[in-house]
């Protein structure tokens, strides 16, 4: 075996916004592990989740294909297993493919091509379908029934873990990860290390549930003509959250847990970099810091994911591989999850194995060379049918598509970085040459769905205002009367 080969670590949070580090200028969130990171490598400030929610963000991940590609455009089921991914791919390669955390497969056991899986999912319907669960029964704890914090009412409320910090869903990915890199030091590996956290409910163990005084945290982003949004679907979610009208006091403690999470989650990664630095494994393993999606907390009155605002649709994404990669710098490229698959292949020198499907880029050449070009836009989709929302984001400008009133968006994020100014009825020239794009990138992708009967034009419905449903926030309980 080539011992030259680099290992590579991919680190996912879930709902972390790209706002919300050290790293990136945030003024109270403390992320010195995270911000490391970035100080060995390259941080990418433009980088968007093209499907912001859990499932198809990480099969974008895995396999480099669009949404559309696989045909997943929600928390639905994975595609089968003859779609290659990164845990197929590498193995072929050689490597030892491990994904330990959160992986939402579903079925949950569907190993999406790697070799094995210690898993620690958000949901788990059976004990021994999630060695988390198993690992908190052995320490005492399997009488917790939500181990991940309350959901149903409480799901948006601000919690205190009913864990110990030392057993929290956080703390045990990280230190199996850990495990994982002690036992595989001397041979090449691909581990997916997949935090639950960010992602609500908001409970944060102790001390980090108090790292953050409320008084102190910043408001969210919003006027107050937005409170009837262009996209009907954010009401739906505030309401299917318990979150329709918080109060100020409310609104800045669920802030403060969601920071203490990700401190944890920074202590934590902390502890992976210590692993890697303690087996002399640094300079040898290609790590990526990415997030599925973020969260609104409260941005334009909008609460949760399944947006392309900013909060939502745009992620941290960190580059750290000392000597190959320049340390401490930043790149503006347009960037996404379906960039990984084509990076790893190419770093371990099978550049040749990347299925012709993927249309994503090797980022390498960009960490090395700023000048070096990357993508002219990005394009995103959420849902289907009345619910579908796409996104063409390119140069200073993003657009957004709703299908239902076939309404729209426009913003020019260098002169309105928070997006509060709606251009779309300033330019309607290049609102109309945006639908245009998006319909000829639907046309060559063979993604008819996205577009209307003709074909020529994107899909659109009469507008209605959307029922106020429920979300989906049942409870993360495991039977109880199965074998211990």
């Amino acid at each position: 075996m080539n011992e030259e080969r680099p290992n590579i670590l991919l680190i996912m949070c879930d709902q972390l916004r790209a706002d919300s580090l050290g790293a990136a200028d945030h003024p109270l969130v403390r992320t010195p592990h995270i911000d490391r990171l970035a100080a060995s490598g390259v941080q990418f400030t433009r980088a968007y989740t093209e499907s912001p929610v859990c499932v198809p963000a990480r099969i974008n991940a895995l396999t480099g294909l669009h949404s559309w590609q696989v045909g997943v455009y929600d928390n639905g089921p994975s595609p089968p297993h003859t779609v290659p991914t990164l845990g197929t791919l590498l193995t072929e390669q050689g490597y030892f493919t491990q994904a330990i955390g959160k992986m939402h497969f579903k079925p949950p056991r569907n190993h999406g091509g790697f070799q094995r899986m210690w898993l620690s999912e958000e949901i788990p319907p059976y004990r021994q379908d999630d060695e988390f669960l198993q690992y908190l029964h052995g320490q005492g704890y399997g009488h917790v029934e939500e181990p991940h914090g309350q959901r149903h009412e409480l799901y948006y409320q601000p919690q205190v873990s009913v864990l110990p910090e030392e057993h929290h869903t956080t703390a045990w990915t990280a230190d199996r990860t850990v495990d994982f890199i002690a036992r595989n030091r001397n041979r090449p590996f691909f581990c997916f290390t997949s935090f639950i956290k960010p992602h609500p409910p908001w409970d944060p163990p102790h001390p980090y549930a108090t790292m953050y005084d409320p008084a102190t945290v910043p408001m969210p982003v919003r006027r107050a003509s937005e409170r009837e949004p262009v996209d009907t679907h954010l009401l739906v979610q505030n309401h299917g959250k318990g979150v329709d009208d918080p109060d100020d006091d409310l609104i800045r403690m669920i802030r403060a847990r969601y920071y203490g999470l990700i401190s944890h989650i920074d202590r934590n990664v902390g502890k992976i970099i210590n692993a890697l630095d303690e087996h002399d494994l640094t300079e040898r393993t290609l790590i990526v810091f990415i997030s599925d999606h973020g969260d609104m907390l409260g941005d334009h009155y909008a609460w949760g994911k399944r947006s392309f605002y900013e909060g939502s649709a745009r992620v941290p994404f960190l580059v750290s591989w000392p000597g190959r990669v320049p340390a401490g710098e930043a790149r503006e490229h347009l960037v996404s999850g379906c960039d990984l698959l084509p990076t790893f292949l190419t770093a371990v020198g099978a550049a040749d194995a990347v299925p012709a499907s993927v249309e994503g880029q090797n980022l390498l050449p960009i960490c090395t060379d700023g000048t070096t070009p990357g993508h002219e836009a990005l394009v995103g989709q959420f849902s289907s049918g009345r619910l579908m929302k796409l996104m063409l984001r390119w140069d200073d400008w993003k657009y957004c598509y709703f299908a239902n009133g076939g309404r729209q968006q426009l913003f020019n994020l260098r002169d309105d970085p928070h997006e509060l100014e709606d251009r779309a009825g300033q330019h309607p020239v290049l609102c109309s040459e945006a639908q245009e794009r998006l319909v000829q990138r639907f046309r060559t992708a063979g993604h008819r769905s996205a577009l209307d009967d003709t074909g020529t034009g994107l899909r659109a419905y009469p507008s209605e205002r959307l029922p106020l449903g429920q979300i989906n926030r049942q409870h993360a309980i495991w039977p109880q009367n199965e074998p211990a």
